[in-house]
């Protein structure tokens, strides 16, 4: 998935406690950890949901099948 192809956090079980927590205290405990991952989802964010960006991605990509 995206956060894993991104390295912008820690996925979890869900509905699994344990596994939420350790997350957390995974990113609180590693101070450059979660730098790294909060500038990637910074990029994430910028690349794959900035819509002045991918509105132009997908006219592009509409108008190759259109074509």
């Amino acid at each position: 998935g995206l956060i894993d192809e991104y390295q912008a956090g820690i996925n979890f079980e869900p509905e699994n406690v344990q596994s939420l927590e350790n997350a957390i205290l995974t990113i609180k405990n590693d101070e450059a950890l979660a730098k790294r991952y909060g500038e990637n989802a910074k990029r994430l964010a910028q690349e794959k949901f900035d819509r002045s960006r991918t509105y132009h991605e997908i006219i592009n990509l509409l108008d190759s099948v259109v074509e």
